[in-house]
C-alpha cells in the first residue's frame, strides 16, 4: 500500500464538514455554536471555534475528565501530524522536517498549521455562518481517503486523529434524511 500526505485543503475540508456538516444532512449543529466532539483517550473534545489552546470546560459529572475546548488549527495540526507520521513510518527513509514525504509540493506541513475555511463563511439574517463544504457522500469519502494516508503505523487505532475521523463519520450517518425515524433495531420481517 502506499501512502501520501494529504492536502492542506484536505484537512481544511475535513475540519469544515466537522463544524457544518454536510448540506444534505439534517440535524446537524442547529445550535449556533459548533458541537462536534469526539472521545479520545478517556476525555471528551469539543471543536470550538473560539477556543484558545488549553481552554476546558468542567465535565457535567463530578469526577469525569474535563472537556477540552479544541480550536480548528489545533485539531488541523493534530491531523497532519498523524498524517505525517503515517507516511514517514511507510517510508522511513524519508524526512519529514526536509519536507521529502510523498504529497504536496509546498510540504506546508512543515510549519504550524493554520486552519482556513474550505469555503468563505457567508453572512446571512441569523449571523454568521460557514458555509457546508459537500455532500454526505463526499464528505464520508474524504474521510476515508485520510484514513487511508493515516493508517501505516501500529498507533493509528489509539490516535485522536482515527478517534476524530470515526466521530465525524457517525455524526454523518446520523445525521442522513430519515435517521431519526428509522427503527432501532427490527423484530420482525415487515417493521421496516
Amino acid at each position: 500500500m502506499s501512502a501520501y500526505v494529504v492536502s492542506k485543503a484536505h484537512i481544511d475540508f475535513l475540519i469544515q464538514a466537522a463544524i457544518t456538516g454536510a448540506t444534505d444532512s439534517v440535524g446537524w449543529n442547529e445550535d449556533s455554536e459548533p458541537g462536534f466532539s469526539w472521545h479520545h483517550d478517556h476525555r471528551l473534545h469539543r471543536l470550538d471555534m473560539t477556543a484558545e489552546v488549553g481552554d476546558e470546560r468542567p465535565a457535567a459529572i463530578p469526577g469525569f475528565n474535563a472537556i477540552e475546548l479544541v480550536p480548528p488549527s489545533v485539531i488541523g495540526q493534530r491531523l497532519v501530524d498523524e498524517c505525517v507520521a503515517s507516511v514517514h513510518d511507510r517510508y522511513p527513509d524519508t524526512d519529514p522536517d526536509e519536507g521529502d514525504l510523498p504529497g504536496p509540493n509546498d510540504a506546508y506541513y512543515i510549519g504550524p498549521y493554520v486552519w482556513k475555511p474550505y469555503r468563505p463563511a457567508e453572512t446571512h439574517a441569523h449571523g454568521r455562518v460557514i458555509l457546508p463544504p459537500a455532500s454526505t457522500a463526499v464528505i464520508a469519502k474524504q474521510i476515508a481517503h485520510y484514513e487511508y494516508q493515516s493508517c501505516e503505523h501500529d498507533q493509528w487505532e489509539q490516535s485522536e486523529a482515527h478517534a476524530f475521523c470515526r466521530a465525524l463519520a457517525d455524526a454523518l450517518l446520523s445525521s442522513l434524511p430519515g435517521w431519526s425515524e428509522a427503527p432501532w433495531g427490527i423484530d420482525d420481517r415487515h417493521a421496516a
